[in-house]
């Protein structure tokens, strides 16, 4: 095989482990927490690890038993925060949408033009779960919101509130979230 045929091969072999990286990191329930495959002993391929890679964002809700983690989109600015969960037709049972505030304020969501539907988990500014709407509507005109004041909310599928054991009171933790 000529040179250019060789590079030509391996151009399309890290093309391939590429699309298939990032078919398993947006698949519904895919297992994001595993580790990374070590590099073969003695390969000739090592690469070298990013220096400082940024953390993937993740929330943790200690929910008593064991803490239960969800990988995150993050909904930062106005844009973010307007578009939120519209027209994504699922959500994996370990992910979520943190919408993350200026401001601790009530804050208040809408489910219109969701397709999902979610449990809506709003948390203080000390990181604190200070309430809970469960099993919101997808399509409905109806704003969610609760009588405390919080700076994050949190968007997961309907029903793993529950299944979780999550309550007002439980504090949580973020990676990768930017700190207001």
């Amino acid at each position: 095989m000529s040179r250019l045929g060789s590079s030509i091969g391996h151009a399309m072999r890290a093309l391939a482990v590429a699309v298939l990286a990032q078919a398993c990191i947006t698949a519904p329930g895919c297992k994001r927490n595993s580790p990374a495959p070590a590099a073969r002993e003695g390969s000739a391929h090592r690469t070298a690890a990013p220096a400082d890679p940024a953390p993937i964002p993740a929330v943790t809700i200690d929910a008593g038993k064991q803490p239960v983690s969800f990988y995150l989109q993050l909904a930062v600015t106005p844009e973010e925060r307007a578009k939120g969960l519209i027209g994504r037709p699922t959500l994996a049972v370990d992910a979520g949408l943190l919408f993350v505030f200026d401001e601790p304020g009530m804050h208040a969501i809408s489910t219109k033009d969701t397709l999902i539907p979610l449990d809506i988990i709003f948390i203080s500014a000390d990181r604190r779960i200070v309430g809970i709407v469960e099993n919101a509507r997808p399509l409905s005109e109806t704003s969610r919101q609760i009588g405390a004041a919080s700076q994050y909310v949190l968007e997961i599928r309907a029903g793993l509130s529950s299944q979780h054991g999550f309550k007002v009171g439980q504090s949580v933790s973020f990676q990768g979230v930017p700190t207001r």
